[in-house]
């Protein structure tokens, strides 16, 4: 219960009225007095501790000129503490609200505003090939407000290569950054160094992205920019050139020139070619290399008191012949690398393009029944078809068809066997020697060989065959040849109705000679406890070129029973006897390693009396490490004699 509390006023209380007189009765005399009343014990001591607390109230209430207030005049106030304590608090929200709108008011605003953070790219928009470029990566803050842990990224165009910065880059990519904190009004600035190899007049792009942090807030803010490039200068330039026309079979020599206006030393150089599909090369200076290119690494004069002239121009030339086709023109294009960092950058690209006019003669070559490239082995025979149809409208005089073979040769001897040739028409056979290791055979047969080519009439056709044998491995140490592959190429001579003297050259065709492998299957049968054995033995041989990646697979049939485990010379062995699968895999075989055999036995458990095969041919499969060819071959099948 809450305490009840006294409380005074100040001003002075009204005066008592003024007390009747008393009236004084005497008494008469003789008059009765009454008796006194009897008062119990308690009845006393309870008056007595009545005087007692009046006297201590009047001690108590008694005012400086010793009267007692009239104490139904004084007022008595009940208050409740849960309101005084509400109360206090709302005028303590109120003061702080005061003071807050006060500081809204009176104390400046900081407002961070994001636009006010800008990053820039400075640098040149046409830089030149080659050449060292400096560009400045520029973040300001261009308000008060400070930014902090600032991280920035770029990402360069794929042409430039990075060569240092003012500030340490904090990845291995050398791409970012970690700048700290930036205060208000001031930029922070980062050059970076590169060099561009690129191709010309291609758009390429910086792009740059800045992450921070506003000292006010609590979340990251990002800001970008973007600048377009475009490489227009180059201290190289190449150009190709050639005829604009050209009769099919005539042959035509396209230019390739290279200006170097730089002269450093050690600049490594691609220039790639690309020919049309009836397009075939015949010489080339420097010899191109199997991809139809050139690599080469510019060297300056090696005396120390002289220097290059430049520009300085580097000549290629490729000579050969367009074959007989429907196409009418013909696009030749050759395209300049420059080899940096272990990359390849496309800096140029000339092209030409050539009108084919067509021919009055067409001329085809075809051996082992294909007109593209074919394969072969040491031993085997070229079976060879050549034909021929005049297409003018008029007849022709006097062709001659050559037929000429670039093989492979061992002290100038060629691998073919010209001894050996089978030709009803006895063509006449010239050698020549080309190179080192190339031996030309040419064929020639005009109208004392075939009379039609002395008068040949407009539309007729002519056709014949022959067959042209390789040297097999004992007659050559084929191991020993460095070359794999004849080139044989067509071509005719003969005199048109206007009297001119005409050649036409028709498409080549490339021989490739793979390794000799073979494989001879071997076997004896024996009795063993009323039951047949079959000893069957794989044997291949190979002496020219090493081999990988060899595979032998072969299908077994009855009621069999291989013995196991099959012990391999090399390699590993894998049967089947569920699916009656054999497979012998072998990683590779050099060619000083020549023979292989691999035996196994085949014990039949019961014979069926339709049957008539034990294995299926075995196929073999590998691939020639010299010529890269696919190598796949049968071989024979194990038979089963049934009584």
């Amino acid at each position: 219960m809450a305490e009840e509390t006294p409380s005074f006023f100040s001003q002075p209380l009204p005066e008592e009225p003024a007390k009747p007189k008393r009236r004084i009765v005497r008494k008469r005399a003789n008059a009765a007095t009454p008796r006194p009343r009897r008062r119990s014990p308690a009845t006393i001591e309870t008056t007595t501790n009545s005087q007692r607390i009046n006297q201590q109230l009047n001690n108590i209430y008694r005012d400086e000129s010793g009267k007692i207030p009239d104490m139904s005049k004084i007022k008595i106030k009940k208050e409740n503490s849960i309101f005084k304590k509400l109360f206090v608090l709302l005028i303590v929200i109120g003061l702080l609200a005061a003071a807050a709108w006060t500081g809204f008011f009176l104390i400046p605003k900081k407002n961070f505003a994001e636009a006010q953070v800008t990053v820039a790219i400075e640098g040149p928009e046409n830089p030149v090939f080659g050449a060292t470029t400096t560009y400045n990566l520029v973040i300001t803050n261009q308000q008060k407000i400070s930014i902090k842990n600032i991280n920035l990224t770029v990402r360069y165009p794929d042409s430039f290569i990075f060569s240092d910065s003012s500030i340490p880059p904090a990845n291995q990519g050398n791409n970012e950054w970690n700048l700290g904190n930036l205060a208000g009004n001031k930029n922070q600035k980062i050059q970076i160094s590169g060099i561009y190899y690129g191709a010309l007049d291609q758009d390429q792009s910086w792009r740059a992205s800045a992450r921070y942090q506003p000292e006010n807030f609590n979340s990251e803010m990002q800001r970008s920019a973007v600048k377009t490039i475009r490489i227009t200068h180059s201290p190289f330039s190449l150009t190709l050139t050639g005829p604009d026309k050209i009769a099919t079979g005539n042959e035509i020599t396209y230019t390739v020139t290279l200006e170097n206006r730089e002269g450093k030393p050690d600049q490594k150089f691609i220039i790639q070619n690309e020919w049309p599909a009836n397009f075939y090369l015949t010489t080339s200076t420097p010899t191109l290399e199997k991809n139809n290119s050139w690599a080469f690494v510019y060297a300056p004069p090696t005396s120390t008191t002289s220097t290059p002239i430049l520009p300085i121009k580097q000549i290629f030339k490729v000579t050969g012949k367009f074959i007989d086709s429907d196409q009418k023109n013909a696009i030749t294009k050759s395209s300049l690398f420059f080899v940096a960092n272990k990359n390849n950058y496309k800096i140029g690209e000339a092209s030409v393009t050539t009108e084919l006019i067509k021919n009055s003669v067409s001329l085809q070559l075809a051996i082992n029944g294909s007109l593209e490239k074919i394969t072969t082995r040491p031993g085997e025979n070229l079976n060879v078809t050549v034909a021929a149809k005049n297409e003018s409208p008029n007849k022709l005089t006097k062709a001659t068809i050559n037929l000429y073979f670039d093989a492979p040769a061992y002290k100038k001897t060629s691998v073919i066997d010209w001894a050996k040739i089978s030709d009803k028409l006895d063509g006449n056979v010239v050698g020549k020697q080309i190179s080192d290791i190339i031996r030309q055979g040419k064929i020639t047969w005009n109208s004392s060989k075939l009379s039609a080519l002395g008068n040949w009439k407009a539309g007729q056709e002519i056709q014949f065959d022959f067959q042209v044998p390789l040297k097999d491995t004992k007659t050559v140490d084929w191991s020993s040849i460095s070359e794999s592959k004849i080139i044989a190429t067509p071509e005719i001579v003969f005199t048109d109705s206007a009297g001119e003297i005409q050649t036409i050259t028709g498409k080549p065709l490339d021989i490739i000679i793979n390794s000799d492998l073979s494989l001879e299957v071997r076997e004896e049968i024996e009795n063993q406890n009323g039951n047949e054995v079959h000893n069957v033995t794989w044997v291949i041989n190979n002496s020219v070129h090493p081999l990988k990646n060899i595979t032998l697979s072969a299908d077994l049939y009855g009621d069999i029973t291989v013995t196991n485990p099959i012990v391999a010379p090399a390699g590993k062995i894998t049967y089947d006897a569920k699916e009656k699968n054999l497979l012998w895999e072998i990683p590779q075989m050099s060619s000083e390693t020549d023979v292989l055999a691999l035996p196994f036995t085949i014990t039949i458990n019961k014979k069926n009396p339709t049957q008539n095969l034990l294995v299926s041919k075995v196929r073999v499969q590998a691939e020639d490490t010299v010529t890269g060819e696919k190598l796949d071959l049968m071989g024979e099948e194990t038979p089963l004699i049934t009584e």
